[in-house]
Order: structure tokens, then sequence, then C-alpha cells
């Protein structure tokens, strides 16, 4: 149980991190306050991102929201930073799924629904069993 409980209590929370584009002295602000994560958008890490799998609070600044459509690029325009690289479009242009299930179209093409099979029971098969029609 000791083993377990070793490092327990030096665990800290995950703060929000903060985005930046230029260190206009934002690095020497945040290093002091425990548990921001300062990232360069130049050099994102999806683990410092998103801790544990889970989208952390994030803080951006103006410079890096710019220097992000620059560097990925939008639905409109490629990367001007990277080379080919473009942002993957939808291949639903209408969400409504629940919608397009139930239109006409798709409710003619589809075939009616199984009916469920009778499961034989302990009664079934004794009453089969008892027949007469089945000793003759």
């Amino acid at each position: 149980m000791q083993g377990k409980m070793k490092n327990h209590l030096k665990l800290q929370r995950e703060e929000p991190g903060i985005n930046y584009d230029q260190d206009a002295g934002i690095v020497k602000a945040f290093r002091n306050i425990p548990g921001i994560t300062l990232q360069n958008v130049n050099k994102l890490n999806l683990l410092r991102l998103a801790p544990g799998g889970h989208i952390g609070h994030l803080i951006w600044t103006e410079s890096a929201f710019h220097r992000q459509d620059e560097l990925y690029g939008t639905t409109c325009k490629l990367a001007s930073l990277k080379v080919n690289l473009n942002l993957p479009m939808h291949k639903m242009t209408n969400t409504n799924l629940s919608r397009i299930l139930q239109s006409e179209e798709i409710q003619k093409e589809l075939h009616a629904p199984n009916l469920p099979m009778h499961k034989m029971t302990n009664t079934d098969l004794s009453r089969i069993l008892k027949s007469e029609e089945i000793h003759k």
C-alpha cells in the first residue's frame, strides 16, 4: 500500500495552457505560476494541449491565432508555411442524421425489419414430446 501512495501527494492539477507566437516576456511572466504550461504555436505538442486525452483549458494570444492560420491554413485556403497541407473537409454537408434516415428516399430502399425468432422454452419442448401425434 505504501508503494502506491508514494508520489500521491506530489501530483499537481493541470491548469490552463497558454499558446503564444512571439515571446514578448510572456514566458517570464507565467513561469512561476504552478500548473500553467506555455507552448509556442510553431511547436505545438498534442500531449500538452490535451493531457490524458482530454482537451484542457487553452488560452490563445491574438498573434498565435493569426500564425495558426498561416501554419495550418483554413478550410478555404491552403497553408502558406507548410507545403501540401490542407485541413480535411466534412464528408456530410447535412449533419442531421436522424432526418436523413427518416427521409422517404432512404426508407423506400430499406428492407422490412426481421421479426424476432420465437425462442423454444422447456415447456414448449415438453409439450411437443408429450403430444400423441409424434408417438404414432
